[in-house]
């Protein structure tokens, strides 16, 4: 078994476990939240998380620069070259950091005019200057963790996060029940993430010994221009993928209220749930292609891509078809129907749940083939049209239109132009044609699924938990299996099955 695969099944194998147990302490926390603070709070909170994860996005995608020009020295072990570039990043780090604390402490007196919820809440703008700490804090040693991902070292900190935030979650919940204060909530917070970084230089250091050393070599003034001029490329791509994210909430307090935002961010926690774990493939798979892509061929490279392509076809299906069979029910169960929302909106959810995730195979060949450059700007346009649509879908049809205008825009924009760059780049000799067809297929899957799982769950003689769980089976067993009678004879199920086969056969003989 190569390496590479070897560092993609321990990074696969960490970030499940880690995320699995994370995801149920959350619903857990978020159910105690709302029992000794309420909607509104949860609506201040996810209102206050938006606005400073815009101001996050500052960072321009420099992570993502930084790991594409550590995959060289890291294969060529230039030590010296590592050093001068991990301490190049160090200092751009600490200048973001000190401009999103600068720019959010500027906003902190005209925050909270915005909030409109349906009883007064103190202490505003503190709570504000707080959760922004807590992202001050994030940018602490987070140039070490660019050589943890570069080096597909990257489940330290997944698993390092996970720890910290299981810590975090369970003193939360303490402060919750006993003392009901949200500024201490937020406290614990910003000490349990500068903890987490703290962890992360520790470990990176153990690993990489050499970074400890002082007085690295500066790079000289070509190569840092590179890579400027790569996070240039990089960041009209990140603003705009910032603003389809988390521009909902802004537009849902202007034009709704505050509140709402609470029971909309029940249903985000759980497509959180589903793009994250859509995300462990990404994360898992993106440093093993990057390295993987620096030495091959055209062939080669289509190959991976197709099989990472053709898991997240399945993935993507499933995951939107459960999501409009399951998430009223998991809501009701989990919270009470008291913020159960219209099946409007959890299908329009559910869109967005299918395109962010069938976007990311392209999004791995795009930044580790550095294809990146040519398609910088294509989501500022998705920004645009995300504004526009979200601001008059909204005033016309309220939550679900402001939730169909992401999807809107991405369709208009990134779900088309980059595949066809890609193709054309990367992969010459095969046609974007057959990519659009198989995803064509997969939603068709995912919308007949949910359909013939609302029809069969109809007719089910249960009530409460037990029809929620025959139901959840229900959705498992029906995409899943009109899914792979439709790709039965496709190339890539072809390959997947022989991969399984091999991994069982090996099993076996152990």
């Amino acid at each position: 078994m190569s390496q590479r695969v070897k560092n993609v099944k321990r990074n696969l194998s960490f970030e499940v476990f880690a995320r699995t147990g994370s995801f149920l302490l959350t619903f857990l926390s978020r159910a105690i939240f709302l029992r000794y603070l309420g909607e509104d709070y949860l609506g201040v909170n996810g209102y206050y998380t938006n606005v400073l994860q815009i101001l996050n996005l500052s960072e321009l995608g420099l992570a993502n620069v930084a790991m594409y020009h550590l995959y060289k020295p890291l294969a060529e072990n230039d030590v010296e070259r590592i050093r001068s570039l991990e301490e190049y990043y160090k200092k751009l780090y600490q200048r973001i950091a000190l401009f999103i604390l600068a720019v959010g402490l500027s906003l902190a007196p005209f925050i909270d005019r915005l909030v409109k919820v349906q009883e007064e809440i103190p202490d505003l703008k503190l709570y504000y200057v707080i959760s922004l700490l807590n992202i001050v804090a994030s940018y602490l040693f987070i140039h070490k963790n660019t050589i943890l991902n570069a080096s597909q070292h990257q489940y330290i900190y997944n698993t390092s996060s996970v720890i910290f935030n299981f810590l975090m979650q369970i003193v939360q919940i303490g402060v919750l029940t006993i003392r009901r204060d949200y500024a201490l909530y937020l406290l614990v917070q910003v000490f349990c993430t500068a903890a987490n970084m703290i962890y992360i230089n520790y470990r990176a250091d153990k690993l990489f010994p050499f970074l400890r050393e002082k007085h690295a070599e500066p790079l000289d003034s070509e190569e840092k221009k590179h890579i400027l001029h790569d996070v240039k490329a990089m960041s009209p791509y990140k603003i705009g993928e910032g603003i389809l994210s988390y521009s909902d909430n802004l537009f849902i307090t202007l034009l709704i209220n505050t509140t709402m935002i609470g029971f909309y961010t029940n249903y985000v926690s759980l497509t959180n749930v589903l793009t994250t774990m859509g995300g462990v493939i990404y994360n898992a798979v993106f440093p093993s292609v990057g390295d993987y892509n620096v030495s091959s061929n055209e062939t080669q490279k289509k190959q991976v891509f197709n099989l990472i392509f053709f898991g997240y076809l399945w993935i993507s299906m499933f995951f939107a078809s459960g999501f409009i069979s399951m998430a009223s029910d998991i809501i009701k169960v989990w919270l009470g129907e008291k913020y159960v929302l219209g099946m409007d909106v959890v299908v329009a959810m559910s869109m967005n749940v299918f395109l962010s995730l069938i976007v990311c195979p392209v999004n791995v060949y795009r930044i580790t083939t550095g294809i990146f450059r040519k398609t910088k700007g294509i989501l500022i346009y998705s920004a645009i049209l995300n504004i526009l649509f979200s601001y008059f879908l909204g005033r016309r049809f309220g939550l679900v239109g402001i939730i169909i205008a992401t999807s809107l825009a991405r369709l208009l924009t990134q779900f088309w132009f980059e595949p066809v760059v890609l193709y054309k780049e990367v992969f010459p000799s095969s046609h974007v044609s057959a990519y659009f067809g198989r995803i064509a297929g997969a939603a068709a899957i995912a919308l007949t699924s949910s359909f013939a799982v609302d029809q069969i769950s109809a007719v089910l003689p249960l009530a409460g938990l037990s029809f929620v769980i025959l139901k959840f089976l229900i959705a498992c067993l029906i995409p899943n299996l009109l899914f792979f009678l439709v790709f039965w004879k496709d190339p890539s199920m072809r390959q997947m099955k022989d991969i399984i086969i091999r991994r069982v056969s090996m099993i076996a003989r152990k």
